[in-house]
């Protein structure tokens, strides 16, 4: 498998862990008399994260299905995908809480399984998102 395969959906976990850090520190970040235009601010980054994790993943994956034999790689390629985008799923939301000026205090061990689970997860749908558009982009390129 070429190596752009698990580096591309590793760029985009970050990007996703990131996001979905941003999303659910909104309202610490913005206390105070900001916190009444919030509304709008969290409905636009959730739209952002659900374009992030279903478009833009079946689209990267429809991209670097090309890179494999699919039929032959199936398993492998949702299993590289799935684990790199999770990898990078932990990797940008820790650096987003890591830098975000919000106290962790007494709720240090529940944002770690909280990122922790959210990798997780994230990796199984970015697996199957990513495999789902390389199937795709498998389907198109046969039929032509």
């Amino acid at each position: 498998m070429d190596r752009t395969v698990p580096l591309a959906f590793a760029l985009l976990g970050v990007v996703l862990g990131a996001v979905g850090q941003l999303n659910s520190l909104a309202p610490a970040l913005l206390q105070g008399p900001r916190l009444a235009t919030l509304g709008p601010g969290v409905a636009l980054l959730g739209g952002v994260l659900f374009l992030l994790s279903t478009v833009v993943v079946a689209w990267v994956g429809y991209r670097t299905g090309r890179r494999v034999d699919l039929p032959a790689e199936f398993g492998r390629f949702a299993t590289t995908a799935g684990a790199a985008g999770g990898l990078g799923f932990l990797v940008g939301g820790a650096a987003t809480l890591l830098v975000a000026p919000v106290r962790l205090d007494g709720f240090l061990v529940t944002v770690i399984f909280g990122v922790g689970y959210g990798a997780v997860t994230k990796g199984v749908s970015i697996g199957l998102y990513g495999l789902a558009g390389a199937a795709v982009g498998h389907f198109r390129r046969s039929r032509a």
